[in-house]
């Protein structure tokens, strides 16, 4: 099975990434960490945040302004205007030779 097909996210396949980068002959042995954080937010920062996405913008504006305002109503209503949003970064080093 391939990375893109795997039950996890790309940069998460650390056994796939630490193989790519080891294939090349420029570098040297390959180090990662995993760092989790959260990201807590509210409704209009969800609002401002999912609006700045390419695929948001390029929606017609009624659509767009609709469609956030509903997903704003949602974190307000359903999650008390906060939302906690857990994340982990991806990262790989390797020294250049």
């Amino acid at each position: 099975m391939n990375s893109s097909t795997s039950a996890h996210p790309y940069a998460l396949d650390v056994r796939a990434r630490t193989e790519e980068i080891s294939a090349n002959s420029h570098f040297g042995p390959v180090e990662h960490i995993l760092i989790p954080g959260t990201a807590t937010q509210t409704a209009e920062q969800v609002r401002l945040f999912l609006g700045s996405f390419s695929h948001w913008m390029t929606r017609q504006d009624a659509v767009r302004v609709d469609l956030l305002a509903a997903i704003e109503r949602l974190v307000d209503d359903t999650f008390g205007g906060i939302v906690h949003r857990p994340f982990l970064t991806a990262l790989y080093t390797a020294q250049r030779l």
